[in-house]
């Protein structure tokens, strides 16, 4: 299990495309900011302001490019190559797969999250010596929380797009159920049905969408009142690690139920 981490995790980090991809987006993060700030009334406030920016790219854009970034490279490699025959042959246990995809997703989820915390820290170092401003400490609390919400939000999206990547083996059709569950779509297709009936309406507390928009939405109004204090989000956290536990165990059964494709 041990070496099948260690190769896997030697791949992606040796993979070129992955540090091109990260290069251009923080390349083009720095380039926003940079014009936005030169096109910025020069005055106090603008530090503040992108805080807030941090709490909107968390949660609009950081899970769709991120997320599939890393959902695709991590899960998707497997099964278009066919290896899963291959995987399995060496000895390793599909208990022991599964569990060793959810340990490389965490990995390479956290290296991509420092990397992104490291980019915009240093950039916002460079913001308080031009502007003169102070840390706004209170909302940088809001935005790791917010921060860590996403995280294992994009991780429990993951196990439950790889239960329908073991079951299909299909890169397009788990790939489209990743992109469902991070744009929220299963949310918002229950708040539609709401407004047909309300017997649905229960089923929208059973969903992590739902958790994860409350709180981050919470978090992100909080975030724009200044001490206006916030709440930790226990319960986000507990439902988000009952996914992740639901879906690796499901992702077990399905493999030892399914037939493995061939291998190329």
């Amino acid at each position: 299990m041990l070496n099948y981490i260690q190769a896997d995790l030697y791949r992606l980090f040796h993979k070129k495309s992955n540090y091109i991809f990260y290069g251009v987006l923080f390349a083009a993060f720095i380039a926003l900011v940079t014009w936005t700030y030169t096109a910025f009334e020069q005055g106090e406030g603008f530090t503040n302001g992108f805080v807030e920016l941090a709490g909107i790219l968390l949660t609009q854009l950081f899970p769709l490019v991120f997320g599939v970034q890393a959902y695709s490279t991590v899960f998707l490699n497997d099964v278009s190559s066919n290896s899963y025959q291959n995987i399995f042959s060496s000895g390793l246990s599909k208990v022991e797969f599964v569990l060793s995809k959810l340990m490389i997703m965490f990995t390479y989820m956290l290296i991509t999250f420092l990397s992104g915390i490291v980019v915009y820290l240093g950039f916002y170092g460079v913001l308080l010596l031009l502007e003169g401003g102070e840390i706004y400490y209170e909302g940088f609390q809001k935005v790791a929380v917010m921060t860590f919400n996403v995280f294992l939000g994009l991780i429990g999206y993951a196990m439950v797009a790889s239960v329908v990547a073991f079951f299909t083996q299909n890169t397009t059709i788990s790939l489209i159920t990743f992109v469902a569950l991070i744009s929220n779509m299963v949310l918002t297709i229950l708040n539609l049905a709401s407004l047909a009936t309300d017997k649905l309406e229960f089923l929208r507390e059973y969903t992590l969408s739902y958790h994860l928009s409350e709180s981050n939405n919470t978090l992100f109004t909080q975030l724009l009142v200044p001490d206006s204090g916030f709440t930790m989000p226990f319960e986000t956290w507990g439902v988000t690690l009952i996914y992740i536990v639901v879906a690796s165990v499901l992702g077990i059964l399905v493999l030892n139920k399914v037939e493995i494709k061939e291998g190329k």
